[in-house]
């Protein structure tokens, strides 16, 4: 058992709370709501059966949940379906801070903090185990004091002259009553008027309510002096009418004339209790007014929210088909990007392809002109033979004819016929006056590689510009009188 460091008074009204789990539960309600501990009673299992908690004063009993005659009487709220018979109110100082704490410890709150229009807040919360706890910043038994019973007061002074008495109770009751209709309403109406108004209102209020408060004082110390002087009074009338029996009308008349003027207090009195109602009044009517004024706002801004929220839908839909257009546009450009590399690749494969193209028949129309100079040198000469030798180298020409022919498929040179020198291609141009020397000379005078490289170039060129034009095939002029063979540097 733990007991605590400190002695309480002993209260004479506490709650008794009952928990499954109680040491939890006690360790819960000191973390999230401040409660001390003050005693833990144990069992010979070591778990907790009973435990005390005290709350700036005030005492709480708590119990495990057993099998006991007490216990069968009652249940938990999660038996119930969470709901509770009774739940225990308590006043802190600062309620938003103690909201914000029990929050943070994991209390769920079941209604939210909010004013009651006077400037009080509170809220309601649940503890894991069920119960229903309500805190608040109003104080019930803040500024009551026992009120002592009033002597009883004469009926009437006289048969004459009732008392005044009686109607000063009823005002000052109708008073009290007003006021409190006025709390009442004002709390009823709390959860409808906004912090800001209810603030403003809640000062002025406060401020009428302590008006009429101290206006309600007043009347109550004037209506105590008039009983006084009415009881006076009477003792003085017993007195006066004991001592002296002659001159009653005169003190009877003086005494209705106070009686006048208690009543003349009593309706003032009254026409102060009428202003303070009719002040009751106009501030029902203002809550009325800031009520109704509230309403629209709440539905201004639902309609607001609604709006809202349709435009965060429309910006996330168009969010996203933007997104889905550049990711189109991505592959797009993606798609494009490779279709050229695909086509510059195709592009250059095809440039290679038509430059070989080029080459190759290039090399074949060289060929040709080689082949067909070398067959007309080869006749050109079997022709030369058969006139020098004449009848009788008949038998042998046709084996020249055949050497000279496999001279040529053999790419062999032949010796150049007589007059084969103006023989023109379109490889080698016109003849030249040059090419009228003898071999000799002309093989002194031959020219160096760069020049047939760029003669090669030339050539090239030419035949890339007929690529453009159509040309007409070669004309192969032979003129085999006197004409050196040109052709040897072909084979070098």
């Amino acid at each position: 058992m733990t007991v605590a460091s400190s002695t309480l008074p002993a209260p004479h009204l506490m709650p008794l709370m009952r928990y499954r789990d109680l040491a939890e539960a006690m360790s819960w309600l000191e973390r999230a709501f401040g409660f001390e501990k003050q005693i833990a009673v144990s069992d010979n299992d070591g778990a907790a059966i009973y435990g005390q908690m005290t709350y700036r004063g005030s005492l709480l009993m708590m119990g495990a949940v057993r099998d006991t005659d007490l216990d069968k009487l009652m249940r938990q709220p999660d038996e119930v379906g969470d709901v509770e018979t009774q739940s225990c109110y308590v006043v802190v100082d600062d309620a938003d801070a103690h909201y914000a704490r029990a929050v943070d410890a994991g209390a769920e709150v079941v209604l939210e903090i909010k004013s009651d229009g006077l400037g009080r807040r509170g809220y309601s919360c649940r503890d894991p185990q069920g119960h229903i706890w309500n805190f608040g910043t109003y104080n019930p038994a803040k500024g009551l004091a026992p009120v002592a019973v009033a002597e009883a007061e004469p009926e009437e002074l006289s048969p004459a002259m009732p008392s005044a008495a009686p109607r000063v109770r009823s005002a000052l009751a109708a008073a009290a009553v007003l006021l409190l209709a006025t709390g009442a309403g004002a709390w009823l109406f709390s959860d409808v008027i906004k912090a800001d108004l209810a603030q403003r209102f809640a000062q002025e209020q406060t401020a009428e309510a302590e008006a009429a408060y101290a206006e309600l004082a007043k009347v109550r110390a004037e209506k105590r002096a008039a009983d006084t002087k009415v009881a006076e009074l009477s003792q003085r009338l017993e007195t006066t009418r004991a001592e002296r029996g002659a001159d009653t009308g005169a003190a009877l008349q003086a005494e209705q004339a106070r009686a006048q003027r208690a009543e003349a207090e009593t309706t003032e009195a009254r026409q102060t209790l009428g202003a303070a109602n009719k002040a009751r009044l106009d501030a029902e009517a203002e809550i009325a007014a800031l009520k109704a004024e509230l309403d629209r706002e709440r539905a201004a801004s639902k309609a607001a929210s609604a709006q809202r929220q349709s435009n965060e839908a429309q910006a996330e839909q168009a969010e996203l088909a933007a997104k889905r257009l550049q990711e189109d546009l991505a592959a797009t450009r993606n798609a494009r990007l490779k279709a050229e590399a695909e086509a510059v690749t195709l592009k250059a494969e095809l440039e290679r392809q038509q430059m070989a193209l080029d080459a190759a028949n290039e090399a074949k129309r060289i060929s040709e002109e080689k082949l067909a100079v070398q067959t007309a040198a080869a006749e050109a000469l079997a022709t030369n033979m058969a006139r020098e030798i004449g009848p009788r180298a008949k038998a042998v020409l046709p084996s020249a004819a055949s050497s000279a022919a496999d001279a040529v498929a053999h790419n062999a040179t032949p010796a150049p016929p007589a007059g084969s020198q103006h023989i023109e291609t379109s490889a080698t141009g016109p003849a030249t006056p040059e090419a009228d020397a003898p071999d000799k000379a002309k093989s002194t005078t031959r020219a160096p590689v760069a020049t047939k490289r760029a003669a090669r170039r030339n050539s090239f060129r030419r035949t890339a510009a007929a690529r453009a034009e159509p040309q007409p095939p070669p004309t192969y002029v032979v003129n085999l009188r006197d004409v050196p063979w040109p052709y040897s540097a072909w084979y070098k």
